[in-house]
């Protein structure tokens, strides 16, 4: 029994504290598995009754996103109504600009008409005198 008995009396004490050290490690891991399925099972029920209040407040939401909608809907009918009536109004700005062009046209023929009255009024008095001369130069400048 030399050193061979004295080397295998020396293995044992090792083996059994692997064995221990198993058996603790099994423990630790028992208990780690019991912990995390507490933290599980209270994860669970947290969330299953949180599920209502989550409902109710997806309901809200899609009330308030088909509110939000009908508002846009609403807004978009709006500025298409305001589209129409802008197109309408700058057509009758277009017209009220071609009709000012006409007057202005109107205006300027009036004074050519008043001026050339004018210069046959002078014309006639002219003649009327015997101032036939005169008569001429007032028509032909």
């Amino acid at each position: 029994m030399g050193a061979a008995s004295k080397a295998s009396a020396g293995a044992q004490p090792p083996a059994q504290s692997v064995d221990a050290q198993l058996y603790t490690l099994l423990r630790k891991l028992e208990l780690i598995a019991e912990d995390t399925e507490a933290e599980m099972q209270a994860t669970t029920v947290s969330l299953v009754r949180a599920m209502p209040q989550a409902v109710a407040d997806l309901d809200t939401l899609q009330d308030a996103a088909v509110d939000l909608r009908g508002a846009m809907d609403g807004l978009v009918e709006e500025l298409r109504t305001l589209e129409t009536q802008a197109g309408a109004s700058l057509g009758l700005l277009v017209e009220a600009e071609h009709v000012k062009q006409r007057m202005l046209a109107v205006s300027q023929t009036l004074e050519q008409a008043q001026t050339l009255a004018q210069t046959l009024a002078a014309a006639e008095l002219a003649i009327s005198n015997g101032a036939l001369l005169s008569a001429a130069e007032q028509v032909i400048p």
